[in-house]
């Protein structure tokens, strides 16, 4: 994907999360697999976010004293056995089985658009554990290690989603929203800004004899001119 590819379908996410939102809910399994694009000729066009089966009210979801989540509505308990949500693109209160809140969904895109633009999941590991601990523990490799053509300011704005304190993260999708519109806008000046391309004149075939060289058409004495080819 390009920079400008990348950009659109993040804005698009972000702006459907921002919506989701806004209603009062938590996706909680934001993941490539749950995002359907709309192809059209000139690149994505809609971008639909499916699959809400995990989907919750963020003012339902409560943290117990004991540090467990609480399902206000159902009254169930999430305990050590469950986890929700899909481990290679979990923020990292859910592998500490604390609550979800919008800032969960802005961590699994950060996971997204880092994927997206460098082809690779900064925290996949062999095994399940091994992913969770990543998440828990490591940081992001920088993007220009793995997309040397990606935007510095892409890199920092993915970092900001996957910031592993919530408080650090981008606090609204809206938010996330802004920064990606302003880099997209600011490459397009950037592009549109780029002096033209000198014009050359194109190449005129050029047949060489012993005698006279012809260039269409016309015939000069054979010399010793620089532009004679052998």
């Amino acid at each position: 994907l390009t920079t400008e590819e990348i950009l659109d379908i993040g804005i698009k996410v972000a702006d459907a999360l921002a919506a989701v939102h806004a209603k009062g809910f938590v996706h909680r399994d934001l993941k490539p697999a749950n995002i359907m694009l709309s192809p059209r000729p000139e690149g994505p066009g809609r971008v639909k976010v499916l699959d809400f089966g995990l989907a919750k009210r963020m003012r339902l979801l409560n943290l117990s004293q004991d540090g467990k989540t609480t399902d206000a509505q159902s009254g169930s308990i999430t305990t050590g056995m469950a986890i929700i949500g899909t481990i290679d693109y979990m923020a990292p209160e859910q592998v500490r089985m604390e609550a979800a809140d919008h800032r969960t969904d802005i961590y699994a895109l950060g996971i997204i658009l880092y994927e997206m633009a460098a082809c690779i999941n900064p925290f996949r590991g062999n095994e399940p554990p091994s992913t969770m601990a990543n998440i828990l523990t490591k940081e992001a490799p920088p993007l220009s290690e793995r997309s040397p053509a990606s935007p510095p300011e892409l890199d920092r704005i993915i970092r900001k989603c996957l910031r592993k304190n919530r408080d650090e993260r981008y606090q609204s999708a809206s938010e996330l929203l802004v920064d990606l519109t302003n880099l997209r806008r600011d490459l397009s000046r950037s592009s549109d800004s780029k002096p033209a391309p000198i014009a050359t004149t194109p190449e005129v075939p050029l047949t060489v004899s012993r005698t006279v060289a012809t260039i269409s058409g016309w015939e000069w004495p054979r010399t010793n001119a620089p532009h004679e080819r052998q």
